[in-house]
């Protein structure tokens, strides 16, 4: 598979849709950990991995824009003093 550019997402994503939250979480909670068992916690690293080399986000503004198209929720970045 070809890794794509934050600038080929971007284009790609027609809509502002968002998913329910609770679609979200029946996947995550439920449905995923159902279907991989005991190899959730590897899988989910190597796909999470994988994603990351697919989208390579070079700054935060990348970063917080693939977490809006995514549906994933809001990145922000706190500091701490």
């Amino acid at each position: 598979m070809k890794p794509a550019s934050t600038q080929t997402f971007q284009k790609e994503a027609k809509t502002d849709q968002l998913v329910p939250l609770f679609a979200y979480e029946l996947l995550r909670d439920i449905l995923i950990p159902e279907m991989l068992g005991n190899d959730t916690d590897e899988i989910s690293y190597w796909v999470g991995k994988h994603i990351a080399r697919t989208f390579p986000l070079l700054s935060n503004e990348e970063i917080s824009s693939f977490f809006k198209e995514a549906a994933w929720g809001r990145f922000r970045i706190s500091r701490t003093e």
